[in-house]
């Protein structure tokens, strides 16, 4: 993981991000524990710890009529559970560029708010995980998560304003 950050100020106005990635890493859908093992996981069965299924996988699955699938064969039933062979099959490129924090905000000048009593006012707006860049993020993965997602939350994008009074 790599991060690179930037501050800059002109005339009042700041602006503030950090840009973090990650290279060089492949991620297994099917969950790939510390030991090595691999299991299932919803990405690969459906129902599978009575859970839904991302539509990704359902629509993308061989059938008779889609023999050209992404995916292979769905199965319900424990006796087939070749799905979570371990197999590079289920990896997929794990590398990812992410906005992780953006600030941006106006200080006003002195000479604007020194009459009203107030030594500074600030405004400003930010937010935290804006953007990512994935092969990941089209199947519903947070690149960051640990190896098995098994109910792992993705990081929630979060978008504040403020206002800094300093009297």
């Amino acid at each position: 993981m790599t991060g690179f950050s930037l501050d800059l100020g002109w005339k009042g106005i700041d602006l503030s991000l950090l840009l973090q990635g990650g290279f060089g890493r492949d991620v297994a859908l099917t969950g790939v524990y510390s030991t090595g093992v691999m299991s299932h996981t919803s990405m690969t069965k459906p129902f599978y710890g009575n859970g839904n299924s991302p539509v990704y996988l359902v629509e993308n699955s061989w059938t008779e009529q889609h023999r050209n699938a992404e995916f292979p064969r769905l199965s319900v039933t424990p006796a087939s559970g070749n799905n979570a062979y371990s197999s590079t099959f289920w990896y997929r490129n794990g590398n990812y560029l992410r906005l992780k924090n953006l600030q941006l905000g106006y200080t006003l000048p002195n000479k604007t708010i020194k009459a009203m009593g107030i030594d500074g006012v600030r405004i400003y707006i930010e937010g935290q995980n804006i953007l990512t860049f994935s092969q990941l993020t089209k199947y519903g993965i947070d690149p960051e998560q640990p190896g098995v997602s098994n109910g792992y939350y993705p990081q929630q994008r979060v978008i504040n304003a403020g206002l800094k009074l300093t009297f």
